[in-house]
């Protein structure tokens, strides 16, 4: 019978530690794929993450953006006022409440999500094809195990741009 995520498990420091570095060069590899995926196109790395919020979550008015990503709400404006600009997203404004004002992912804006959602995918294809035959379902049940340990711990909304490239 196995244990749910939520278990923790007693662990030597020294184990601890060098699994820790481990991950810690996993990680590594990931955000240079992440960093190179957005090179040359019209967003930063911190703009495309609130794309992708928007992609996955749907509109969302400045402060609930702010809370998704785990920013101050100014930063989340004013990232909004450039990705605006670029007409990757557009602001709605409630008729009814015109302080009310509403984040939308354009069609542009949801495109750019999908071309450099499909090159992190296309370069960590790459990467994960150098991965012998014999351990790919061994790593595939390791990283699903990990997403879900780190979704419970970390919460989903943290987790949604992974989520959303279908970790």
């Amino acid at each position: 019978m196995s244990q749910p995520a939520s278990s923790t498990y007693p662990m030597p420091a020294a184990e601890l530690d060098a699994i820790t570095d481990a991950a810690l060069l996993a990680l590594r590899a990931f955000v240079g794929i992440a960093v190179r995926s957005v090179e040359g196109s019209p967003v930063t790395l911190a703009q495309f993450r609130v794309l992708a919020l928007l992609a996955e979550n749907g509109p969302q008015s400045a402060g609930a953006l702010a809370a998704l990503a785990d920013v101050d709400p100014s930063t989340v404006t004013r990232m909004c006022d450039r990705l605006v600009r670029v007409r990757l997203v557009k602001r709605h404004v409630d008729r009814s409440d015109r302080r009310s004002v509403t984040v939308v992912l354009t069609d542009l804006g949801g495109q750019v999500v999908e071309d450099i959602t499909h090159r992190r995918r296309m370069e960590l294809s790459r990467v994960l094809r150098g991965m012998p035959k014999s351990r790919r379902a061994q790593l595939l049940k390791l990283l699903g195990e990990l997403a879900a340990i780190a979704q419970e711990n970390l919460g989903r909304e943290k987790l949604v741009p992974l989520l959303h490239e279908r970790v």
